[in-house]
């Protein structure tokens, strides 16, 4: 399932939320027939599925009542044995992002690290997500721009200069200043 619509009043309150199948509706033809992609179009998933549901808030009893509800999917559902798949069903731990950070700083990438929790736990679903799960709450963690005593951690910026170069040229300049030596552990700043 997946949200599909929220509705709120005047003081931002809501009060209306429907859910809806994550297969509900077909992709729109305007996507997938575009002339500029540079790859190929995704898998279709979407299968106009009609399983949802709403719920509205009533004011006067101030509770969440069920207004529709429509349980017929028409399409095969995920065996249980395969809903550690789903998106809903999986979940990155804090433990999991301490190894990621305490086994990288010593050079073992992410792919190994996800390699050495399926071994610890057996199975993806003990593990409860996937590599890019992973790498994608590490991404989010190492994004935050300031740390708690108001240092800044990461920055990005591009001036109007670099965007026209960029658009003109298709070159990165990167400059990294967060890249230490491990023998000195010197600050080393590279222009690449």
């Amino acid at each position: 399932m997946h949200k599909d619509r929220l509705c709120k009043d005047t003081h931002e309150l809501i009060t209306v939320h429907m859910w809806v199948c994550s297969k509900e509706g077909y992709r729109s033809k305007k996507n997938i027939e575009r002339i500029d992609r540079v790859h190929g179009p995704r898998g279709q998933i979407r299968e106009g599925c009609q399983a949802a549901m709403k719920i509205n808030f009533d004011k006067k009893k101030m509770l969440w009542v069920v207004t529709e509800f429509e349980n017929h999917h028409c399409h095969k559902l995920l065996s249980g044995k395969h809903s550690q798949f789903l998106r809903s069903h999986r979940y990155v731990d804090d433990c999991d992002i301490a190894q990621v950070q305490s086994l990288g700083s010593v050079g073992v990438k992410t792919s190994q690290v996800m390699d050495h929790l399926l071994d610890q736990s057996g199975s993806y679903s003990a593990v409860g997500h996937t590599r890019k799960d992973l790498q994608n709450r590490l991404d989010t963690i190492l994004s935050t721009v300031f740390f708690e005593d108001g240092s800044m951690g990461n920055l990005f910026w591009a001036d109007e200069i670099s965007r026209c170069d960029y658009r003109y040229f298709g070159d990165v300049m990167s400059f990294d200043t967060m890249y230490r030596t491990n023998s000195y552990n010197r600050p080393l700043v590279i222009f690449v």
